[in-house]
């Protein structure tokens, strides 16, 4: 008997057509097959089968009706000496250092994707940062004097979605949040970065967390040029008659506006 007390299960089981339509107890006698290959420790030869049926408690005549079915998608072949899993000793083998290389490599790729996928990642993409052939380009430049800008807006977007979604909620999909970003690119742009936090504010005292009140708020700020907090009555939020004038002139005294 093998000294083995487990074997190689391989992910992909779960994609392999073969795998996935064959019958739930078939499925099952797979993986116990499998394991009993293991046990075994034969590279993948199998006892005989009054002892695979002795040992799974089944009728043998049962058994070999499996087993032939698993022949036939390839999962099982039948020799001259007996049954054998079909390539369990490729599968089962240990590892060469250069494959166990490829496969720390392919993790490395794996959680360095998933990890990257993190709201600042959506934050800077949204933003129109430069390509990555664009940024090998400036590096052979003197790029020194746009630097300092471009990070004091990443810094800004990424505080602004943060608090966004503290207050708002997560931002619902893709478009929203490049949209979102071209109202802080612009916001930044023209040297108010502080009507974010205030739109913000106003959204909550009318009751109306979402981005389309904010949105309604912001253009007409911007198209305005100030926030004229006490004539924006959100027109976008279905709770207009709710907006509460006296709070937001306190509002727009806190902001230094009256």
């Amino acid at each position: 008997m093998s000294a083995n007390y487990w074997i190689k299960l391989y992910h992909e089981i779960l994609r392999d057509p073969k795998m996935g339509r064959l019958p739930d107890r078939a499925w099952r006698r797979t993986i116990e097959i499998f394991l009993l290959a293991g046990e075994t420790g034969q590279d993948g030869r199998l006892p005989d089968t009054p002892d695979i049926a002795w040992q799974l408690r089944v009728d043998e005549d049962e058994l070999l009706e499996d087993m032939r079915l698993l022949a036939e998608q390839g999962i099982l072949t039948q020799t001259d000496d007996g049954w054998l899993v079909t390539h369990f000793e490729d599968r089962q083998r240990a590892r060469t250092s250069t494959e166990r290389s490829r496969r720390h490599r392919e993790q490395q790729r794996r959680d360095e994707y998933w990890c990257n996928d993190s709201l600042q990642e959506r934050n800077d993409d949204a933003t129109n940062r430069p390509t990555e052939s664009d940024t090998d380009k400036e590096s052979d430049t003197d790029s020194e004097p746009e630097a300092e800008p471009d990070a004091a807006l990443s810094s800004f977007v990424g505080e602004s979605f943060r608090s966004f979604e503290n207050t708002v909620g997560m931002v619902a999909s893709q478009h929203q949040a490049e949209e979102i970003a071209e109202f802080l690119a612009e916001l930044h742009e023209r040297g108010h970065p502080e009507w974010w936090q205030m739109a913000l504010d106003v959204s909550c005292d009318n009751n109306a967390r979402k981005w389309s009140y904010m949105r309604a708020v912001l253009r007409n700020w911007l198209d305005v040029g100030s926030p004229n907090i006490s004539g924006n009555r959100a027109r976008a939020s279905p709770q207009e008659d709710e907006y509460d004038e006296t709070a937001a002139l306190q509002k727009a005294k806190r902001y230094g506006l009256e």
